[in-house]
């Protein structure tokens, strides 16, 4: 409403007039429409954006699809701070209870203010927007507001993107769509992070220190058990070799 009154006020209109439906009577032409595009949409692959357009182009003659970005961020229609910009100029509280007007028509003849109706044979009633402050404020239609950037999509966002629905887009389209939001991270890794090691470092062995080099050394059993010279030169050192007793046999009964 505070848009449709800044237009007038602007000159860009010298008369608006907006009506809404009753409840239960909001069916009208652009349905129609919208039914073809569903039917359309349920025979399509759709993988991404212009899969989209494709199938809104294709549903029907009277269809024409625009889109207002692309998924690396390309925006092809600005989006403006209207709520921060119309804040200093209108009143808080002007449309309470809204949902009751049936028609509003903005009229240069009263600029400023919305002459509203319950319903069609109601008698209008002049609802001020203005602030008091601002009563006769006349915007220049160049001067607008700022270009609100597209935010873009929360990490979590992202990875719930590629972890869970990469699967079910088509190859040709993966990258575009459900990118992998950190690529020095695999799938895995992402779904499941791990703070801290899950096993404790196993310690040297050469830093232990060993009841071995606490023990004495072993002698040699080779220097103990070798004889002297002299010994090996006295006739009673050599030991004599007697034959190999044979087994006895045992005698059959």
């Amino acid at each position: 409403m505070q848009y449709l009154t800044w237009r007038v006020l602007a000159g860009l209109n010298r008369k608006i007039e907006i009506s809404f439906l009753l409840v239960g009577h909001t069916k009208f032409a652009p349905d129609w429409c919208f039914g073809l595009v569903k039917q359309k949409f349920r025979k399509t692959l759709v993988g991404c954006l212009d899969d989209i357009v494709r199938v809104v182009n294709q549903s029907a003659s009277t269809n024409h699809a625009q889109l207002v970005g692309k998924e690396d961020g390309t925006t092809f229609v600005d989006q403006y701070d209207w709520a921060g910009f119309f804040q200093p100029f209108f009143r808080r509280g002007a449309f309470d209870g809204i949902k009751s007007w049936r028609h509003i028509v903005f009229s240069s003849a009263t600029p400023g203010k919305a002459m509203a109706r319950t319903h069609c044979d109601a008698e209008e009633q002049m609802l001020s927007l203005l602030a008091k402050n601002h009563l006769g404020w006349k915007p220049c239609p160049t001067d607008l507001p700022s270009i609100l950037p597209p935010p873009g999509l929360p990490l979590e966002r992202k990875k719930y993107l590629f972890d869970k629905i990469r699967e079910f887009v088509p190859d040709c389209h993966k990258d575009t769509v459900c990118p992998n939001p950190l690529p020095t991270l695999t799938s895995s890794s992402l779904a499941t992070p791990t703070p801290y090691p899950l096993t404790m470092p196993t310690p040297s062995l050469e830093a232990t220190p060993t009841t071995s080099s606490l023990t004495m050394p072993t002698p040699s059993l080779e220097a103990t058990l070798t004889p002297s010279p002299e010994a090996m030169l006295s006739p009673e050192a050599t030991p004599t070799l007697s034959p190999p007793t044979p087994p006895r046999k045992r005698k059959r009964c």
